[in-house]
């Protein structure tokens, strides 16, 4: 995937140094004419270079407009002049002709300040002021060039421009500032107190290194396609960028958001989102809606109430964020197949993971610490959840009504209520078909398992150490679960079964168990005190165990024996 971005951004390399190569009103290429110094009427043409000697200020009809530049290659500098409306004439300045130049004007109260009609390419604006229109500028025509221009409390500043440049604009106040065509670059601007500041549903585009400030509902909206939004700095915006359900294959890369709603707000598909600080306080980080195939990579969120927030997104990719939330550092709501690594989370929150109706999620190499819940699963299936940690927390992994799913190679340490914490709720089915293996569970006051309302669930080749709290607890409603090959040492209380319906030992098989033996059969409990009379390292007395009495019926009717009196378990990584 990378390799493919790559070459689009190489693409789009050459594209823009093609694009300004062939630019002569940037390149400095336009046919220059003797400018005149003059003073002109309402309603004038102009067809030769101008300088203005006064300000121009128009009335009513029979004028539809201010000015008119109808030959190519003219150039018109109002030095500092005023072209303003004081009646109901629309337009202020036209432009009908190729490679003109406008500036230095001050042009206010128009419907439209400045209109470059279709056949005005390769048009200059610049160091112009454009206050109080409707539109400030509007753009028909193609490859134009649009700097240095202050716009202050237009309805929209700016509309059009397809393969233009807009560059160092300042934009106060208004509704809108810039709308926008596709094969653009748009750098160095500021936007003040603008409402949606820049719209657009164009393709392959660059947004680089804008600042957006002040109280604003949304910095970039963006519709398009192969776009590339990079260092730009947004202040004080509800959500400083957002992405339409249509657009796709989209770079949002090192910028800085300050939002109080989203940070980033995504639609659409295939966008790569990586290396940015977003900012609170606000509600979500990065908010995902039927997005799809995107991925989320190297980014710092601080002080949003959910960090990454998915809903209805699938075959998305969330990887090493920073996340510094106040709820939830990462949630999915009826999201299938994405894939969650690498995350690091210590603040004292409710949730690490949420996982609501999601079916079909990777967990991998996440470390969570002081939450209620490291990871919280209700009615999600599917589930892959595998070299996590979670520390100094209440409960390492809440699973509701959720089946088919892995949980293995986890540290869970310090916990004060349960490890892993199953149960079924609400009319939801029980869960079933889990499997929690090569799982370390230890140093702490909670249940390693606490098990209701499940069935036909295996719990085997654990590390359970140093606990206060009942080991695998298994209670109401739990039946033909299998707990086997485990390593219990230094707990209180190792198992309790209340209904004695599961299986505490698996059939006999050769293999090399947890603590080294050549047999598959029950687990290893430190306080089991029978003997194996017949040589395979299973205890043959005082069987079955019933873990001091705490296993109602049955029991562990082959105990893992070795030769040494506490064997050191065989496991994966050091527990």
């Amino acid at each position: 995937m990378y390799s493919l971005r790559f070459s689009f951004f190489l693409s789009l390399v050459l594209f823009f140094s093609l694009f300004i190569s062939l630019y002569p009103s940037i390149t400095g290429q336009a046919i220059q004419r003797t400018p005149q110094s003059i003073t002109l009427p309402c309603g004038a043409s102009i067809t030769a270079n101008t300088t203005l000697s006064g300000d121009i200020i128009c009335s009513s009809v029979p004028y539809t407009f201010v000015l008119s530049i109808n030959q190519p290659d003219v150039t018109l500098d109002c030095r500092g002049h005023r072209i303003a409306n004081i009646g109901n004439i629309p337009w202020g300045i036209n432009v009908n002709s190729p490679r003109v130049t406008i500036k230095n004007c001050i042009i206010e109260n128009f419907t439209w300040g400045i209109s470059v009609y279709s056949n005005a390419h390769q048009s200059t604006l610049e160091y112009n002021t454009l206050r109080f229109n409707i539109q400030g500028i509007s753009l028909s025509s193609w490859q134009n060039f649009v700097s240095s221009n202050i716009f202050v409390n237009n309805t929209s500043a700016l509309f059009g421009g397809r393969l233009s440049q807009f560059i160092a604009n300042s934009i106060f106040g208004g509704s809108s500032g810039m709308a926008l065509d596709s094969q653009h670059i748009v750098k160095h601007n500021s936007f003040y107190a603008v409402p949606t500041a820049i719209t657009t549903n164009g393709n392959i585009s660059l947004y680089y290194n804008n600042t957006f400030v002040g109280f604003g509902i949304v910095g970039i909206s963006l519709g398009g396609n192969y776009n590339i939004i990079s260092k730009n700095t947004f202040i004080n915006y509800s959500t400083p960028v957002s992405f339409s359900q249509y657009s796709s294959y989209n770079t949002f890369t090192e910028n800085i958001g300050f939002g109080t709603g989203f940070g980033l707000s995504i639609n659409g598909r295939n966008h790569i989102v990586t290396h940015n600080i977003l900012h609170g306080p606000g509600t979500r980080g990065v908010h995902l809606s039927k997005a799809s195939s995107t991925t989320l990579l190297n980014n710092t969120l601080l002080d949003f109430s959910t960090g990454i927030y998915l809903i209805s997104s699938n075959f998305n990719t969330l990887r090493s964020n920073i996340l510094l939330s106040t709820s939830s550092d990462i949630r999915l709501s009826r999201s299938h197949h994405n894939a969650i690594s690498l995350h690091s989370s210590s603040s004292p929150i409710p949730n690490g993971l949420e996982l609501t109706d999601s079916y079909y999620t990777s967990v991998f190499n996440n470390i969570f610490a002081n939450k209620i819940y490291c990871f919280n699963l209700g009615n999600s299936s599917y589930t892959t959840l595998s070299s996590n940690q979670c520390l100094d927390s209440k409960t390492g992994a809440e699973i509701r009504s959720s089946s088919h799913s892995v949980f293995s190679n986890n540290i869970f340490s310090n916990y004060d209520s349960s490890g892993f914490r199953v149960y079924s709720y609400g009319g939801y089915p029980v869960s079933f078909n889990l499997s929690f293996v090569f799982n370390c569970l230890k140093d702490s006051t909670g249940s390693p398992f606490y098990f209701s309302s499940m069935r036909d669930n295996t719990i085997a080749s654990n590390i359970m150490r140093n606990l206060t709290g009942s080991g695998v607890y298994l209670s109401y409603n739990t039946l033909r679960n299998k707990v086997y090959n485990n390593y219990f040492v230094g707990n209180a209380i190792d198992g309790k079964d209340e209904f004695g319906t599961n299986f505490w030992n698996t059939t006999v098989s050769p293999g090399q168990n947890i603590i080294g033996g050549s047999y598959f059969g029950g687990n290893f409990w430190q306080n089991y005190s029978g003997v194996d009379v017949n040589g395979d390292l299973l205890g043959d007395t005082l069987v079955p165990y019933t873990s001091q009495g705490n296993i109602i019926s049955g029991g562990d009717y082959h105990p893992l024996l070795q030769t040494t009196p506490l064997p050191q378990p065989i496991f994966p990584f050091v527990c």
